[in-house]
């Protein structure tokens, strides 16, 4: 595997590792922030209801009318609301009313009539406990985007809860807000891996430009050539360019060196022998110990040349071995 291509992986497997939890955490936190949203916007249309149906309590009997008329009102009522990519005509509230005891009185969306138990929901048994009350149902088991948010507040009158009244809300349009959601991070995120792996090949190639370069020039000095070293700066590579370039130098001066040696050796072959032949010729036709002895010095010493020039010779070859 190349250089480049581990750089890219390293930096690719890198980026993935640091954005997994990342996105894990965010496209498992969107859902609950929008239903945070929900809610506390719902917790206000609760207590505005529980106040004004405080104010129309009369002979201590909790009464009803008023909101069944608000609420007929509120369903013929038509309107068109662009709300980013939700395109809303509708209202989508169920509300619905309790006594002291969590008998139900009133109920918009008319699924229960008068006089149901309510006491054992979460949102009423909370709340006429003097609690906060909210429950999440869903109308269609197995369905998420069934589910309904209840939020209850107290209905109070001189520092009594005589009732509750409890709002619904539909979460399905919060669901298609939060899909939007996911898909445009989805396709940021899609944008940011481009741009991660575009970043990482181009600092890989800004890492191993050097190298390469540095490389065919080793390849040129070993094919012969002379060229000079590449100009890398003053980094790391440089310093190792400007290391080879100075070994190089050197290589070539012993190189020459031994060339003269083995070249040297080889002129004082030639002397040495013809010193010999001289020397034993002269034997033949000379005599008396005075000759004999100066014949034995020149022997004797061509023998010591000629071993140095062999000792010599085989050192060459020596440094000659790759």
């Amino acid at each position: 595997m190349s250089l480049r291509l581990r750089i890219i992986l390293v930096y690719v497997l890198l980026m993935a590792a640091s954005f997994s939890c990342v996105i894990w955490l965010i496209l498992n936190d969107v859902r609950p922030r929008y239903l945070e949203a929900v809610e506390e916007s719902t917790v206000d249309i609760a207590e505005l209801l529980a106040a004004s149906l405080a104010g129309q309590i009369t002979d201590g009997v909790l009464r009803v009318d008023g909101l069944n008329a608000m609420m007929s009102a509120l369903e013929k009522r038509s309107f068109t609301a662009r709300i980013y990519n939700l395109v809303k005509r509708d209202v989508s509230l169920r509300v619905y009313v309790t006594d002291d005891r969590g008998i139900l009185l009133y109920d918009s969306s008319g699924k229960d009539s008068p006089g149901a138990d309510y006491s054992r929901w979460r949102d009423v048994n909370l709340t006429l406990r003097g609690r906060y009350g909210a429950r999440s149902t869903k109308t269609v088991p197995d369905d998420q985007a069934s589910r309904v948010l209840y939020v209850a507040a107290p209905i109070v009158k001189d520092g009594n809860i005589v009732g509750v009244v409890s709002v619904g809300k539909p979460t399905n349009s919060v669901s298609f807000l939060i899909n939007i959601a996911r898909r445009r991070f989805l396709f940021s995120l899609g944008l940011v891996g481009v741009t991660a792996v575009a970043l990482a090949v181009i600092l890989s190639v800004w890492i191993t430009r050097p190298v390469r370069r540095l490389t065919d020039y080793a390849h040129a000095v070993r094919q012969g050539g002379t060229t000079r070293p590449p100009a890398l700066g003053s980094s790391e590579i440089g310093m190792l360019g400007a290391a080879l370039d100075e070994m190089r130098t050197k290589l070539e001066g012993k190189a020459y060196i031994e060339d003269y040696v083995r070249a040297l050796t080889h002129e004082m072959k030639s002397p040495l022998t013809g010193i010999k032949g001289a020397g034993e010729i002269l034997r033949d036709h000379l005599s008396g110990p005075l000759a004999a002895k100066f014949l034995d010095n020149i022997d004797s010493e061509v023998q010591r040349l000629q071993s140095l020039v062999e000792r010599m010779l085989q050192l060459s070859r020596l440094e000659n071995i790759k």
